[in-house]
């Protein structure tokens, strides 16, 4: 199955959700990355605004801004370039590119702020995804926007969030280019990359366990 392939499928079984499924499962994705510490302790959270039968972010979003974060969405320019502009109230936000909603102004830019502050130890990025596997690599739509930009700029925490038949055990079909994530969020488990490749991890309590499998450190918090 080759890209194409897999993204067509994984449509066609994510159109096949209520919208109350959507907002329920959307619900506990959200819950449970508001229990890591990466996101307590995270300034900036760059996140997606939520199209179609996507994992439902626009309900985080408001609680991001409550919380007091800076929260950042992303506005696409032409065919290459993505930037991630402050948002401060929902109805700031209109249809642009491919029908999605973005803002309607054009700063402030996170990477400007990210420049001048090197704060990017203190940046959550949440990620669309159409498939993801257990070795951290993300399907996204194909226009390679988030790979690109992830390629520009290290040091942020990348979280993909996806529904749990989202989640395989191996996508065969990467390519060089496609930027692993270092935490994937389903409404079933949260996976965090291990190994050196990885990054400190956070002290888990008794809830939460660690499953060895392949080698691999998998840090899971299921229902």
């Amino acid at each position: 199955m080759n890209k194409q392939e897999l993204r067509k499928r994984m449509r066609e079984k994510r159109n096949c959700l209520s919208q109350y499924e959507i907002i329920t499962k959307s619900n506990k994705i959200f819950k449970k990355i508001e229990e890591l510490d990466f996101f307590s302790e995270a300034r900036d959270i760059l996140i997606y605004v939520n199209y179609k039968t996507e994992v439902h972010t626009r309900e985080f979003i408001k609680r991001c801004i409550l919380l007091g974060k800076n929260v950042f969405v992303p506005k696409v320019y032409g065919k290459t370039m993505m930037h991630f502009i402050q948002l401060h109230h929902m109805e700031d936000l209109e249809k642009g590119t491919y029908g999605i909603l973005e803002p309607i102004h054009d700063e402030p830019i996170w990477e400007n702020q990210h420049l001048t502050t090197n704060t990017s130890s203190k940046t959550l990025m949440i990620l669309p995804a159409l498939a993801l596997d257990k070795q951290f690599n993300r399907v996204g739509y194909g226009g390679g926007y988030y790979d690109k930009y992830l390629s520009l700029h290290d040091g942020i925490i990348k979280i993909a969030v996806g529904f749990d038949f989202q989640l395989v055990n191996e996508l065969k079909i990467i390519e060089e280019k496609d930027q692993k994530v270092d935490i994937i969020v389903t409404e079933q488990i949260v996976l965090l990359r291990g190994g050196n490749d990885g990054f400190d991890k956070q002290d888990w309590t008794e809830s939460k366990r660690s499953v060895q499998t392949d080698g691999k450190t998998f840090y899971c918090c299921q229902e």
